[in-house]
């Protein structure tokens, strides 16, 4: 009967060890300035206890990049050491080009993974990064001179098409075409999105106010004060189905809380968020 007890503590051991290891996730680049014609390295590696088979990747990765352009990637594994002592480490390697001066930025990335045995899915998520591009330098004075006279000569052109357009719309009596409230949240939920990033709490933030926004001047009611019950029907009222009333009084109110306290979010709650209501409004 002992060996069997010992048996089985040693294979629940070995059943479990796998999960209890994680995944630890680091990005790089290898400058933070760079000239209008160099190249930069942008990196992301994994990094776990175990062999190679204990994580699956099982869908590219699916990187957006502002300003700069992949002109090269590669991907590798590998592992040192044996047995409980086997280390394991994935690399992902983007090569890119400037195509604008200014800020260069890598948004956020999504990578997906399914552990083995068990095959449980889990997701990581990388964290914004900024360079700062150059200015490309002209390669001769007389270059310079031409490109001078080419922008002068675009900027007349362009002075009197704009000088022509003013005076053609002035002559008309068209009313200028405002935004309806559903395309202002959309656009101000696309901000939010690109300005928190993966920070729940700032993203609910700014939501709560385009949330409220939005319900005044679609369906003129001040959801400030309101309970959950009250909004939802105050909603209704306004004509709104079912479905959308519950889903907007359930995201104000949660926002609302969220604003003043302590919130713990997993990797991409806020994109999953941020698709579910963009989903819904464009039903509206």
């Amino acid at each position: 009967m002992r060996l069997i007890y010992t048996a089985i503590i040693i294979l629940t051991f070995l059943l479990i060890q796998p999960a209890m290891a994680g995944i630890s996730i680091s990005q790089s680049v290898d400058k933070t300035e760079i000239a209008f014609t160099d190249t930069v390295t942008f990196e992301v590696l994994l990094n776990w206890d175990g062999p190679q088979f204990k994580y699956r990747f099982d869908r590219p990765l699916d990187p957006q990049f502002i300003s700069l352009k992949v002109v090269g990637f590669t991907s590798a594994i590998s592992s040192e050491g044996v047995g409980e002592d086997e280390v394991t480490t994935k690399r992902f390697s983007y090569r890119l080009i400037p195509t604008l001066s200014g800020t260069g930025r890598v948004d956020p990335i999504e990578i997906g993974y399914v552990t083995y045995p068990d095959s449980l899915p889990g997701e990581l998520l990388t964290e914004e990064m900024r360079l700062i591009i150059a200015k490309p330098i002209a390669k001769n004075e007389e270059e310079s001179s031409s490109i001078w006279l080419y922008i002068v000569g675009c900027i007349i052109l362009l002075g009197i098409g704009v000088t022509g357009f003013v005076i053609y719309k002035r002559s008309q009596n068209d009313h200028v075409t405002m935004l309806s409230p559903k395309e202002k949240f959309l656009d101000e939920l696309a901000s939010i999105k690109r300005e928190s990033g993966s920070d729940m709490k700032k993203f609910q933030y700014q939501l709560h106010t385009a949330l409220t926004e939005f319900v005044k001047m679609h369906c003129s009611v001040d959801p400030v004060g309101m309970d959950i019950e009250t909004l939802k029907t105050a909603l209704n009222k306004a004509k709104l189905t079912d479905e959308a009333s519950n889903k907007i009084s359930s995201w104000l109110i949660q926002a609302e809380r969220d604003k003043y306290q302590p919130i713990q979010t997993a990797p991409g709650d806020t994109i999953r968020l941020e698709s579910e209501i963009r989903t819904l409004f464009e039903k509206i």
